[in-house]
């Protein structure tokens, strides 16, 4: 075929789905060109990636059969490519490659670009959200179902190039004709169970495609039920040509039958602009059943899955289990796992996504807000919460134990992977020069091992197949060897000759590899112990990921982002806190905790220094000034502590809002809201979230009182830069970034950083930002929200990053404690 030729294949089909998404004819993509660059797995900051290079630099141009790219780790060629049978572009020899594909357009108009198995794709030079995890056609009724990946974007009259990102060399990609300018994608529910035969009020979270060019208001969900009871709910603002999924709210009555109807229009100016209907489950009160939120990080609606205790007395306090899932698992599934127990309630968060976070990040805190919402909901004995999880879910019983043991009683890690280093990668940073040894550091909380003697005051009992392909034993027996170093109370289970997941009890309902009644006895035998402990020893990698053990918590370190540890023994009878610490700058003690009247004289041995107070209300603040330590009443509001403490990652908490710039050129403030809305979209697509995009025109300051801020724009380009950042050390101009007095100057800067917001005492503003075209353009595709992807408070870099391992850092940091770049720690290339 020759290159300048479209080829297209035309399917007519009646399209099956409970809402009409598109119309019916469809464009398979099924010729195009591919090249092999070997792009990396879009974890680390570098990337050599000469495909990307030549887009952020404008040097693109459309390919042809037999053209080379050449470059420092590549030597690759232009080769034509064809979908199979089915319309999968499907090669070993695609892994790691672009395909690209150009399409003919008589007219500008809006498409549905329906994606499976491709990470990324440019479209016309601007970044869009794949569909990575959807790499078949057909799910199984228990599988997690991939197949809601439909962007609207736009098609413009004449050539338009697409470039996807084949990472595991299989992708399918389809256009559609769309029906309307606003509609329901049902695809992609989050919804609640209902109760058979009870009345019910609740809510859910459902995709609302804008396919035009403006921003979509005034919109309203209405639901009916089929005995005609109606709600309506308000649609948040939607950005020209993306995607959100939004709150809609419903109430009624359940019957007997197992499903439940319920329609579901969208509504602008009382004109139906698109109709639905979605079934709610309807089940019965000891069946694994899907309870919804509304998560405190972006405000979307997410859901957990219980397996209620058999015991219905309301005064009985229950065990809790929060067992966490693997990849490609849905929390109801994990909760279906289990059988009901007679002492506590099964409770499965979802991390998100059936892939999500690892646990780790976003997926952590998902699972520390359904652990707090499962002890309000239930009636929870605070002394029997345990924690455990299979594979990706037995990775996150690890991490999420190591960073915070005081919730847990004991832990049951089942086919656990112990890190991402461990497991996948290596070398974190022991080939990388200083710059990225600094860079690097704001991910240290992913080291497990480092972090592992916080198992000591923990019951761990760990199972494993002897067999597992896909978790190798020796990841379980790695753990085994670093406990039988400080551990007194562990044990462990190896399955012979059983694989991954495994069940050898058949007649017992629940599956074995995790609902192991081993496993169930032990957590029986060890309760938490509350106040009752008197002696702490404990390690974290940063404040603001893990602070608190019980009564003592680490609130600043000497040097950010690095493990800190104390060691710690109260003496009663004297009431002597014994301290050793090592990097922490300032700690507290939690006097209430341990029984203490306020007015009690207590002393403190710190690194064998003694000093004398009295106990003044709940903690007692101790602080190194110059070698001295020193009693404090509180921590100062305006310096680094556990709520506001830094890394980039940090933003996403506390209803994160994204502001784009409009003060731009016009290729400015497109090129600023294009990467606005792929952030957000990969939000959606990995985490399930829904943040809102407004632009900065738009925005007024006291309508998010607790909210952090993400500024995408540089100060020339966002005006809502002045509102906020007006006394930061940082500027990021069209030509500059300025950090204090030094200046970095050029047109392929890339800037991200992170900043107390005014007036509040924990929320944050953060940048992404880019020093003009170029530079927007490089900030495009990196990778912070990613598990194990690692960013400090201040990261600059330029387009170097794009065609060397280790190039590409002008400038890496972390503030000090005060917020100031004097007294923080950074490089300047």
């Amino acid at each position: 075929m020759k290159n300048n030729i479209r080829t297209l294949t035309i399917i007519i089909t009646l399209i099956l789905t409970t809402s009409n998404l598109f119309a019916q004819e469809q464009i398979l993509i099924d010729k195009g060109l591919a090249i092999v660059v070997n792009p990396p797995g879009r974890r680390s900051l570098a990337q050599v990636d000469l495909i990307e290079n030549q887009l952020v630099k404008g040097t693109w141009s459309e390919p042809a059969v037999g053209q080379t790219i050449e470059g420092d780790t590549s030597n690759a060629k232009w080769k034509e490519v064809e979908v199979n049978k089915e319309g999968w572009f499907a090669d070993r020899s695609l892994r790691g490659s672009y395909i690209y594909y150009k399409y003919e357009s008589p007219e500008d108009k809006i498409m549905l670009l329906e994606g499976k198995g491709y990470y990324n794709v440019f479209i016309n030079g601007e970044p869009r959200i794949g569909n990575i995890y959807g790499r078949k056609d057909d799910f199984a009724a228990w599988e997690p179902n991939f197949d809601f990946s439909f962007l609207p974007i736009e098609i413009k009259k004449g050539k338009n190039e697409f470039l996807f990102q084949a990472s595991y060399g299989k992708i399918k990609a389809i256009l559609h004709e769309v029906k309307s300018s606003a509609f329901f994608n049902t695809k992609d529910l989050t919804v609640p169970d209902v109760f058979k035969n009870e009345s019910f009020e609740d809510f859910g979270g459902l995709i609302v495609v804008n396919a035009q060019n403006k921003t979509l208001t005034n919109v309203k969900i209405k639901t009916i039920t089929s005995e005609g009871i109606e709600t309506t709910t308000n649609v948040p603002a939607i950005i020209p040509v993306s995607v959100r999924k939004v709150r809609f709210d419903f109430k009624g009555t359940a019957g007997s039958d197992k499903n439940l109807p319920l329609t579901v229009q969208l509504i602008s100016d009382g004109e139906i602009l698109d109709e639905a209907v979605i079934k709610l489950r309807c089940v019965d009160k000891l069946d694994a059943y899907k309870q919804t939120f509304v998560s405190d990080i972006d405000g979307s609606v997410q859901y957990y899955a219980v397996k209620a205790s058999t015991n219905t007395d309301p005064e009985d306090k229950q065990a809790l289990f929060l067992s966490v899932h693997g990849a490609s698992v849905e929390a109801i599934n994990q909760a279906g796992s289990y059988s009901n127990k007679s002492w506590g309630h099964i409770v499965a968060p979802t991390n998100r996504r059936p892939y999500g976070f690892n646990w780790e990040d976003i997926g952590r805190l998902d699972a520390l807000e359904v652990l707090n919402i499962a002890k309000k909901k239930f009636n929870i004995d605070e002394n029997r919460v345990y924690l455990t999880g299979h594979s990706m879910g037995g990775h996150g019983t690890w991490h999420i134990g190591a960073n915070y043991p005081d919730q847990f009683a004991a832990i049951g890690p089942s086919a656990g992977w112990i890190s991402m280093w461990s497991y996948r990668y290596r070398n974190r940073d022991t080939e990388f020069n200083d710059d990225y040894k600094l860079f690097t550091r704001a991910a240290k909380q992913s080291d497990t091992y480092t972090l592992a003697t916080n198992y000591a005051q923990l019951g761990v009992y760990i199972i494993h197949g002897d067999a597992d392909s896909v978790v190798s034993p020796s990841q379980a027996k790695s753990m085994i060897r670093k406990l039988e170093t400080f551990h007194k109370d562990f044990d462990y289970h190896f399955e012979p000759g059983k694989e991954h997941w495994w069940d050898i009890d058949t007649v017992r309902p629940g599956a074995d590899c995790v609902d192991w009644r081993p496993l169930f006895d032990f957590y029986a035998r060890h309760s938490r112990s509350l106040n009752r402990i008197q002696k702490i020893n404990f390690t974290t990698a940063a404040p603001n990921i893990a602070s608190k053990n019980y009564w003592v918590a680490i609130e600043q370190q000497e040097k950010q982002f690095d493990f800190s540890n104390i060691d710690v023994e109260f003496v009663p009878n004297v009431n002597l806190f014994r301290v050793k610490t090592d990097n922490v700058k300032t700690f507290s003690i939690n006097t209430k905790c341990l029984g203490l009247e306020e007015g009690t004289k207590v002393e403190f041995s710190v690194n064998d220094k003694v000093i004398s107070n009295s106990s003044n209300g709940e903690k007692i603040f101790l602080k190194n000034e110059e070698g001295k330590w020193l009693v404090k009443d509180e921590l100062e509001s305006t310096q680094k502590q556990p709520q506001r403490y830094g890394s980039f990652k940090d933003l996403f908490r506390d209803n994160v809002v994204f502001v784009y710039g409009t003060n731009g050129s016009k290729e400015e403030n497109k090129m600023v809201l294009v990467k606005a809305r792929y952030d957000a979209e990969m939000f959606w697509y990995n985490g399930n979230g829904s943040i809102e995009v407004i632009a900065d025109k738009d925005f007024d300051l006291a309508k998010y009182p607790n909210s952090n801020i993400l500024l995408f724009g540089n100060s020339d380009q966002n005006s809502a830069y002045q509102i906020l950042l007006n006394n930061c050390p940082i500027t990021v101009t069209n030509t500059e970034v300025k950090i204090n007095d030094k200046a970095v100057s050029g047109e392929d800067l890339a800037c991200y950083f992170v900043y107390p917001r005014k007036g509040t005492g924990k929320n944050l503003v953060g940048v992404i930002a880019g020093t003009g075209i170029e530079g927007g353009k490089l900030t495009y595709m990196r990778p912070f929200l990613k598990p194990g992807a690692s960013f400090p408070d201040v990261t600059v870099f330029n387009s170097k990053i794009l065609t060397s391992k280790e190039n590409g850092l002008s400038a890496v940091g972390f503030f000090g404690l005060d917020w100031s770049v004097e007294n923080g720690e950074f490089i300047f290339d």
